[in-house]
Order: C-alpha cells, then sequence, then structure tokens
C-alpha cells in the first residue's frame, strides 16, 4: 500500500508525514512475524515524554526523552524520570573519555 506515493517498495510505504493519536499513551509495536506484542519494542508517548521501552508487555524502560518543562531535553536510560541532562539508571562503561 503506497500513502503519497504511486510505486511503494515496501508493504506499507508513506511519502509524507504520519499522525498516530490517541485519548492516552499513543503508542507504535515493532514485532516479528510470529511473535506477540508483549516481546514487542514500543515507541510510546505520554505525559511530556517519548519512552523506547521492550520486554514483556514492553513495560521496561529502555529510552526516555524529556520534551517540555524544566527538564526538557533530558534522557534517561533505565528510567523515566531522568533528574540530569543523561541519567542512567545501570551500569555504564566507556571505552573512551574526550574532553
Amino acid at each position: 500500500v503506497g500513502i503519497g506515493t504511486a510505486s511503494p517498495g515496501y508493504p506499507l510505504e508513506v511519502n509524507g508525514r504520519v499522525a498516530i493519536s490517541s485519548a492516552s499513551a499513543p503508542q507504535l509495536l515493532f514485532f516479528e512475524p510470529g511473535r506477540t506484542y508483549t516481546e514487542a519494542m514500543r515507541l510510546l508517548r505520554y505525559e511530556d515524554k517519548l519512552s523506547l521501552t521492550y520486554g514483556w508487555n514492553a513495560n521496561e524502560e529502555a529510552l526516555t526523552v524529556v520534551g517540555t518543562g524544566s527538564t526538557a531535553g533530558y534522557v534517561g536510560i533505565g528510567t523515566t524520570s531522568p533528574v540530569q541532562q543523561l541519567h542512567v539508571n545501570g551500569q555504564v562503561l566507556w571505552r573512551k573519555w574526550r574532553k
């Protein structure tokens, strides 16, 4: 199916903007054939945050970006409420440190 294109190269190809709306937490699920949404990656917008989640029912927060307010632009890895520009909940491995 092509939207905005006469010759789609994929089963669904959209040329232009796509809007996903919902009264509560609009989301986009990604999962492989034969799998269920419980094994999905999910792109989810709620409150003022955009999160990429994974795992059972896609409830485990992998990456969160805050969009508005005093913490706008803060990024959380393993947390939905980052309190610094980069907030990691877990161990971090640095290969190189450059100033």
